[in-house]
């Protein structure tokens, strides 16, 4: 039935608190940890998106990747509740003394 069909909806989705540091999770080089919380501003559940994260430095990008839900999530989910929230947590091999901004853009 359509009505049993979660909404994807990017509108309703917003990231918050985006925060870079050195890596807690890999010490073992140049490694930083990219934390931040997925709202789903919604009172309907949303599909979880995959997300386009973007490092800077300088005022030119460093590097960007795609995170499907699977590699930004512990277990397999594949909705984000009404009005609930996500953390999240990524590390990248990129030193932290490089990144000045982290920009994080669900996309479907």
């Amino acid at each position: 039935c359509i009505r049993d069909r979660p909404n994807a909806d990017l509108n309703q989705l917003a990231l918050a608190d985006i925060t870079h540091r050195a890596s807690q999770i890999n010490t073992s080089g140049p490694f930083s940890d990219i934390q931040a919380t997925l709202n789903n501003q919604s009172t309907q559940a949303q599909l979880l998106p995959n997300l386009k994260v973007s490092l800077y430095g300088s005022d030119k990008l460093i590097g960007a990747f795609i995170a499907a839900p699977d590699d930004y999530l512990l277990s397999p989910q594949k909705q984000l509740t009404a009005q609930g929230q996500k953390q999240l947590w990524f590390t990248v091999p990129v030193e932290n003394r490089q990144i000045s901004t982290v920009t994080i853009e669900p996309i479907y």
